[in-house]
């Protein structure tokens, strides 16, 4: 269970990253799926899982590799890696 919580924080860092790289709000991506801001924030937090479908969409949006909410985001705090 803790690896796929894992995997849903490392997903959810992933695609807050590219949204903040494209000056987007968490409303804006929840308008852009179809759900509230609050589980967007659910979904960049980890505590909820993005969708294969929202990924597709989100990763068409942005122009990306659906991978690239997989990889490792640095954490510009600590200069780690988050996920």
């Amino acid at each position: 269970m803790k690896d796929v919580v894992e995997v849903r924080r490392r997903i959810g860092a992933g695609v807050r990253a590219e949204a903040a790289r494209r000056g987007l709000r968490q409303l804006d991506v929840g308008l852009r799926l179809g759900v509230s801001q609050s589980a967007v924030s659910g979904r960049f937090a980890g505590r909820l899982p993005f969708s294969a479908e929202e990924l597709v969409e989100l990763a068409d949006w942005f122009d990306v590799p659906v991978a690239r909410f997989f990889e490792p985001v640095p954490d510009a705090r600590s200069g780690g890696e988050v996920g």
